[in-house]
């Protein structure tokens, strides 16, 4: 949550994104008064998706210590994941570490967001592959050996490489690889259980659920010596939408969001736009080769005074963190100021999100003065630069379906003689009949592909060229209230027209 000036004063995680937002605009008196003030600053929402809990988990807790956001009293200072460290000796140990330095030994896994499955999760590593826990190697055996939960390396029980061997099964079970460990538990609960030994299969049982939540990839964090960017775009034929996730030696430190009009090479022209402000990393994630890969990192490498690459993967790790990359794009580019559009695309069938919208309303009295008016939208709001009113030249009587007929071919006649920007969606004021008569219009001109709709006001019917009976939307949608907002201030800008020359009439006339 941000405030007015961009500043974030809250970072959380949700399952229901809906749900949680709308928890809070409930009934204030059940509010803490915290919670009444974090809303009353805040201005906008943003959010980022994540493939799982566990990497929302963790990307929260990164952006936290990162923001340092005002609401999230209990995360600011002391809420760490913990790590799970191999030690760096003869015979290594598996241990728990909550803060790195950078200077650690040894192979470093996690992070690890559940506490107990973590510790549930060694104990059965441990105990599985006889680990040993001593810090230091005694000269006799322990009660652990007697018991069968450690290999006695202390008295040569096992050697250096087997030992070695179990420690690797150990570790490929804690990044997740630990389908013959599962199977092997599985079998041993399966036994107990057959043989009424209850207690020892319930241990089992736990432990097989905690190596399996350990399966879960964790991209949101990553240990590397050096910083990336993951760069993800979507993009239709008119806009382009550009996600940059910014990793601190593999931690997401910021997202980014841009928006900017499609071409036939954006990637290319984004990276040197972008980069001609931007730090540049030492490795640049992309979803696709460049053309002029060579030429753009020696470009890049000269700008940062480091060498840099650019790395297209195809599998692995890399590639999963790029598609999450790629989807926060995609979100992004049928997300706008008005969620109504995307619900527009929807339930219309339309090619493209409805950006830029206009829509034809008639005025007239006892077929007098009879006018148009066009209003555009963009990105659902007004662009009132756009606005035009039209007073009809070739009707004659009252006739609203000519009107709107005159009205659609002059304005997008003209538009197509500029050669300029066509709408996304046309509206009409109107049923069945004024639809009919504005496709008559664009069929005369030649134009079959812009989308083209009408909203009949009494039920708030919308009619489609291609069907023969109204979509009827949700009165509670966004996508109809935006629809009934154009339309309204349609007829406001037409009737606004027809009063003028009604008054400049009456004045000449006096």
């Amino acid at each position: 949550m941000k405030d007015a000036a961009g500043q974030i004063i809250y970072i959380g995680k949700a399952k229901d994104i809906k749900k949680r937002v709308a928890s809070y605009f409930g009934n204030r008196q059940d509010m803490a008064e915290k919670t009444i003030r974090q809303m009353e600053e805040t201005d906008s929402i943003e959010f980022i998706v994540t493939d799982n809990e566990i990497e929302a988990l963790v990307l929260e807790s990164n952006l936290i210590k990162k923001n340092r956001p005002k609401y999230n009293i209990d995360l600011k200072d002391s809420f760490r994941y913990a790590y799970v460290q191999v030690t760096d000796e003869e015979f290594p140990r598996l241990i728990t570490i909550r803060k790195l330095s950078g200077k650690e030994r040894g192979k470093i896994l996690g992070p690890f967001v559940f506490g107990e499955q973590r510790a549930v999760a060694m104990s059965a590593l441990r105990k599985t592959f006889k680990i040993r826990t001593c810090k230091h190697l005694p000269k006799r055996e322990c009660l652990l050996y007697h018991i069968g939960q450690c290999a006695g390396p202390c008295i040569g029980k096992i050697s250096k490489e087997d030992y070695k061997a179990n420690i690797g099964s150990a570790v490929r079970s804690l990044e997740g690889n630990n389908e013959e460990l599962i199977m092997e538990l599985a079998k041993r609960m399966a036994d107990a259980s057959k043989d009424r030994r209850f207690e020892e299969a319930l241990k089992l049982r736990e432990q097989i659920k905690a190596l399996g939540g350990l399966g879960e990839e964790q991209k949101m964090e990553k240990r590397l010596a050096f910083d990336q960017d993951y760069i993800g775009f979507a993009a239709d034929r008119k806009v382009a939408c550009a996600q940059v996730f910014n990793l601190t030696r593999g931690t997401i430190k910021q997202r980014q969001t841009f928006r900017f009009d499609a071409t036939a090479d954006l990637v290319r022209q984004f990276l040197r736009e972008y980069y001609s402000y931007a730090h540049i990393p030492e490795e640049i994630v992309l979803a696709q080769e460049l053309e002029d890969a060579q030429a753009t990192e020696e470009y890049l490498s000269k700008n940062a005074g480091k060498r840099v690459h650019i790395v297209v993967p195809k599998k692995g790790s890399k590639k999963e963190l790029l598609d999450l990359v790629e989807k926060n794009a995609a979100i992004a580019l049928n997300t706008t100021v008005s969620p109504a559009l995307g619900e527009l695309k929807s339930a219309l069938r339309l090619p493209l999100l409805p950006r830029v919208m206009e829509c034809f309303d008639i005025s007239n009295l006892q077929s007098e003065n009879t006018v148009a008016s066009m209003v555009r939208f963009k990105d659902g709001a007004p662009d009132k630069d756009n606005y035009r009113q039209f007073r009809m030249r070739t009707l004659t009587g009252q006739n609203d379906f000519d009107a709107i007929k005159e009205a659609v071919g002059r304005r997008y006649r003209r538009l197509l003689e500029e050669n300029a920007q066509l709408p996304d969606l046309i509206v009409i004021d109107g049923g069945k009949g004024q639809l009919h008569a504005a496709i008559e219009a664009l069929l005369e001109l030649g134009e079959r592909d812009i989308p083209i709709i009408s909203l009949a006001k009494k039920n708030e019917e919308v009619y489609l060229p291609t069907r023969s009976m109204p979509v009827v939307l949700d009165r509670k949608s966004a996508g109809l209230k935006l629809l009934q907002a154009i339309r309204d201030e349609a007829h406001r800008f037409a009737k606004r027209y027809h009063t003028k020359l009604r008054t400049n009439e009456f004045i000449v006339e006096k």
